[in-house]
């Protein structure tokens, strides 16, 4: 039966080696976005349109009370949740009327949304422009529970992550953070770049 031992032994590991594989990706993936968002303000300021492709970060987020920043990817695949927090593009842009919905991984860039409390200012800088959300509602969710990531009137931020947020495995729920825009202009329209 020692074999048992030392089998479950090294599946630890490398669940272990894994769960670090992941968390150094994210790590790296949010130090390469903050480059390109500093590249990408750069170009804004000078008034250059700077086309954003999928993968490639188009936003800050900051949250003040927390001291939290995020640079948001265009695009919700596997492959650009590992970078960083993504904008799901079927879903209206920052400070536009509508839902802005911008998805994160809970075991890495998403696991501060656990520390969000009702009436808290979520930033989310979006071109040459900070657009000022106000947190409404914190909900848990089903996975098939879509009602929050559909459209609105208002412009309205919808962050999503797993839930709970310490489950091993694939989490059975989703947490909702659900803000209005608090301050700075609302635009009736705007092009993704």
């Amino acid at each position: 039966m020692k074999w048992m031992g030392n089998l479950a032994l090294a599946a630890g590991l490398c669940l272990l080696v894994a769960g670090a594989g992941l968390w150094w990706s994210g790590q790296v993936g949010q130090q390469e976005a903050g480059r390109e968002w500093e590249s990408l303000r750069e170009e804004a300021a000078a008034s250059v349109p700077v086309p954003v492709a999928d993968g490639a970060t188009m936003a800050r987020l900051w949250v003040p009370r927390l001291e939290k920043e995020e640079f948001i990817v265009k695009g919700a695949s596997r492959r650009n949740l590992k970078r960083g927090p993504a904008w799901l593009a079927v879903t209206s842009p920052p400070g536009v009327k509508g839902n802005c919905v911008i998805a994160g991984h809970r075991d890495t860039h998403f696991r501060f949304l656990k520390d969000v409390q009702a009436g808290d200012e979520i930033q989310l800088e979006y071109g040459k422009r900070v657009f000022r959300y106000r947190v409404e509602s914190l909900q848990v969710v089903k996975p098939e529970n879509r009602e929050l990531l559909g459209p609105a009137r208002d412009s309205v931020l919808t962050l999503v992550t797993c839930y709970p947020f310490y489950y091993v495995g694939p989490a059975p729920k989703r947490f909702i953070v659900r803000a209005v825009l608090a301050g700075g202009e609302q635009q009736t329209t705007a092009k993704i770049l």
